[in-house]
């Protein structure tokens, strides 16, 4: 498979190994593995005619997430499983339980710490404000505190730092929590823009935005969720 028929939507590097996620033109998930980002492995992903937009990985399970609700794990970035419900408060593919509806695409996930979870937990995020979570990296449970916050809008991005997964949309949203369920919406400054990602360097947290938007706010972290509202421009 050539390259340039393919538009990668995310690209990851963990335990030693790149992997690139995304599709071709006729919507044909693509996943690639590398060691050295120079010779390409296209593996089978699981996703079908589905295209994958966010991948991670943690605690050794690789985690990826895409169109039509449609999440696969892997222990070694080469065999990848889908996951199915094992009860009605599971994940499922086109399923709605306990009122969250999951079969939009999924674009953001992450892995992280905790304290409320210090072993590990992984966030995916994505259309219709659908959030799923997991403290094994195989059954993935709905965030159902999160649909009656978000239900009518996209989550673009979730990143780890600071001990809290972030999450990114539209309409200037931007949000956090610390188990995957209660999800504090905070004031991003972006006012309606679209807010796409964001970083920390442990001291000074950035969000970006459509229309070349930059914003930071200087909370420290473990700081109540308040304080994360007060939000500067950044001048170019």
């Amino acid at each position: 498979l050539e390259f340039r028929r393919v538009l990668f939507r995310s690209l990851d590097f963990r335990n030693n190994t790149y992997i690139a996620g995304g599709g071709t033109a006729v919507s044909v998930g693509i996943l690639n593995t590398s060691t050295d980002g120079i010779t390409w492995i296209l593996r089978t992903s699981g996703f079908g005619t589905n295209v994958i937009y966010a991948l991670t990985y943690g605690n050794n399970t690789y985690v990826a997430g895409g169109y039509s609700g449609r999440l696969t794990i892997s222990t070694d970035a080469i065999t990848w499983t889908k996951r199915s419900p094992l009860t009605t408060t599971a994940y499922s593919s086109g399923g709605t339980f306990n009122g969250q509806y999951v079969s939009d695409a999924l674009y953001g996930v992450a892995y992280g710490t905790t304290t409320a979870y210090p072993s590990g937990l992984w966030l995916v995020a994505g259309g219709s404000g659908s959030t799923l979570y997991s403290t094994s990296g195989t059954d993935f449970r709905t965030g159902v505190k999160t649909s009656a916050l978000y239900q009518a809008n996209f989550i673009y991005r979730v990143r780890y730092f600071a001990g809290r997964f972030w999450l990114f949309g539209n309409n200037g949203y931007l949000a956090w929590t610390i188990d995957g369920e209660d999800i504090w919406q905070i004031n991003s400054g972006h006012l309606v823009q679209q807010v796409n990602d964001g970083a920390s360097d442990g001291t000074l947290l950035m969000s970006c935005a459509s229309n070349g938007q930059l914003t930071f706010n200087h909370t420290q972290p473990g700081a109540a969720s308040n304080d994360y509202n007060t939000w500067a421009h950044s001048q170019n």
